[in-house]
């Protein structure tokens, strides 16, 4: 039987030395509502149409998800409480939809 993962742990690293782990948990149904209905807001006045903010409610995502950061380090050394500051906002964008938005890796059998 399948079982439902509470947890993605992302391997992060460039092969060279050994990876770092961050891990995010499964989004509650309020924080995924809330990411799907900001990141492409309707715009309202003038200009009508749909506004992109998938970049800055992916960062805000990652920010609610992440539980942990382990064997991660920066030009400035380990990475461990203060790692808001220190993960790079294109980073953090990148993992949210490798992890939760791309489909590639997923198989739905009826």
């Amino acid at each position: 039987m399948a079982k439902l993962e509470q947890h993605h742990i992302i391997e992060v690293g460039d092969g060279e030395e050994d990876p770092g782990y961050i891990t995010l948990k499964e989004p509650s149904d309020e924080d995924w509502a809330k990411f799907m209905r900001d990141r492409y807001p309707v715009r309202r006045g003038g200009r009508q149409g749909l506004v992109d903010n998938s970049f800055a409610m992916r960062v805000w995502l990652f920010d609610r998800l992440c539980v942990k950061v382990e064997n991660l380090a920066d030009a400035d050394g380990p990475i461990g409480e203060d790692w808001k500051e220190r993960i790079p906002s294109r980073l953090k964008a990148e993992m949210i939809f490798k992890t939760f938005e791309n489909r590639d890796d997923v198989i739905l059998k009826n």
